[in-house]
């Protein structure tokens, strides 16, 4: 067995270089800068510490990714990255998993042509997805490319079949572990293949059971997840909780099954249009049209069965639902973290080109491509180092402000209760007006909100500090309405025993 693995290796050598060289490039050109620099904001501060209470939720970060079903999420980091976040670090660990799903999806689809293998690393790595982890989910960020890897090779098992299809089951269950939204990669690849395998003339009831037998697998990954998300919570003494994207919400709504199916639809659509850079609309109208003539290249094929015609036409109508899971389950909710498998669109036009299309089109589609991710890197450069500034003016602010605390009369840091009202009045930068538009980053500052002050102190300033909790500070702004706003001199106040410091 080690032998056969060796001599597998040993021909996969060129493919595994061009892949692992290529992830690389694009994962430092793209991201480096977010790598490189403590640029952690957002969630990525609040739960900079595995074991650390949240400002948000009543236990510490670990709890919360259970309470969210993603109870596997603390054993990957406990595994592999430990117990804080190392930007560099989590970094380098991201791009290994993204390489070698990248290297999974080529065996899956046998994708040879460096030039191919070099655009799909592209687009696993240089998404608006992966952008918005490293500017503001940092902490999810190689761990989440590690649920798409066990998606990519749950997809792998499934083509293969025999018991070795079976594997797909625990993939699945690491894949829902860690992130849910990650289960649309593996549909979205096993929809791929088998509109490639319907295009070679494959029998229609071939294609069709065995898409029936990847749905099987999924059910049964499911399942098994759902049990195991119940009894460890059961285990820890906590409850799924109904908060933002947890498995709680799961059809909990009172949408109609159409209305669902409208929301799902038209924000996989929408995502395209709309999503900033706002240049990318143009590169997608004209891939949508490219995408057009492919299709009609394809249903013109004589010698392609009617049933297959029939049957790709579905999968392609059922393909935004596929990628887009989450939102159909979630209540037509869904933010651009959900919608990582949306991105493959590209790589399914790109091996369509591959069966169907004549040279000229599909240099066509590789220049539209080409063009959306030289846009996506230059706006991740343009976010990181945005977040970089407000980092270093959040930092000048608050080490000013924990002055102000220090300098009051009867402070002693660590024991006396503190109330900081409001959060800092940074403009956004009209230079930077749509790297506000991503999900993470829409607030200019590293503290988000009120309740992510206790994490700044703690991870970036390292100073002893007793909040008060939410409850008492709502109770205080009533009283602290008269209050001037920092830096004025009269900006701080004790009310019942709190020191209260009115920041904005």
């Amino acid at each position: 067995m080690v032998n056969s693995l060796f001599s597998r290796l040993s021909r996969e050598k060129e493919r595994l270089a061009t892949v692992f060289l290529a992830t690389l490039a694009f994962g430092l050109i793209a991201h480096g800068y977010g790598f490189l620099n403590f640029t952690v904001s957002h969630d990525s501060m609040n739960e900079f510490w595995l074991f650390q209470q949240m400002g948000y939720y009543s236990g510490t970060a670990a709890q919360w990714k259970i309470a969210l079903g993603r109870f596997l999420s603390p054993v990957y980091q406990l595994l592999f990255r430990g117990e804080t976040v190392a930007p560099w670090f989590s970094g380098m660990l991201a791009l290994c998993w993204i390489a070698l799903a990248a290297w999974g999806t080529a065996a899956l689809f046998d994708i040879r042509e460096r030039w191919l293998l070099i655009f799909t690393c592209g687009i696993f790595t240089v998404n608006l997805s992966v952008t918005a982890l490293t500017a503001s989910y940092l902490h999810d960020l190689d761990a989440d490319m590690f649920a798409v890897l066990a998606a990519v090779l749950a997809a792998l098992f499934w083509k293969r079949g025999t018991w070795h299809q079976l594997l797909t089951i625990p993939l699945l269950v690491v894949t829902l572990g860690i992130y849910q939204s990650m289960l649309s990669v593996y549909i979205s690849l096993v929809i791929f293949l088998c509109i490639l395998r319907l295009i070679q003339a494959d029998q229609a009831k071939s294609v069709f059971l065995d898409g029936l037998r990847a749905i099987g697998l999924m059910a049964a990954g499911g399942i098994v997840y759902f049990l195991l998300s119940k009894v460890v919570c059961s285990l820890l003494g906590l409850d799924l909780t109904t908060q933002e994207n947890g498995i709680a919400n799961m059809l909990t709504g009172s949408n109609g099954i159409l209305s669902l199916l409208t929301a799902t639809f038209l924000s996989w659509v929408t995502l395209f249009i709309t999503e900033a850079p706002r240049v990318n609309f143009l590169f997608h109208a004209l891939l949508f049209l490219a995408a057009l003539v492919l299709l009609f290249l394809l249903f013109s094929i004589k010698e392609l069965p009617t049933p297959n015609k029939l049957l790709i036409a579905l999968l392609l109508v059922l393909l935004p639902l596929g990628m887009n899971v989450s939102a159909f389950l979630n209540n037509g909710e869904v933010h651009l973290l959900m919608l990582y498998a949306a991105w493959l669109v590209y790589l399914l036009l790109l091996l369509l080109c591959r069966r169907v299309a004549k040279p000229g089109m599909t240099v066509f589609c590789c220049i539209l491509i080409g063009l959306i991710l030289f846009s996506n890197v230059r706006f991740s450069n343009e976010l990181y180092t945005r977040k970089d500034q407000e980092r270093q003016a959040t930092l000048s602010l608050m080490t000013r402000v924990t002055q102000q605390l220090e300098q009051t009369e009867g402070y002693i840091p660590g024991q006396t209760e503190v109330a900081i009202l409001g959060t800092s009045d940074f403009q956004s930068h009209p230079g930077y007006r749509q790297t506000y538009e991503t999900v993470g980053a829409v607030f200019p500052s590293p503290i988000s909100t009120e309740d992510f002050y206790g994490a700044y102190f703690s991870t970036v300033l390292q100073t002893p500090i007793r909040l008060c909790d939410s409850t008492r500070r709502e109770e205080l702004k009533a009283q602290a309405a008269d209050l001037p706003a920092f830096p004025d001199k009269g900006c701080t106040a004790w009310i019942d025993g709190t020191l209260v410091l009115k920041l904005s």
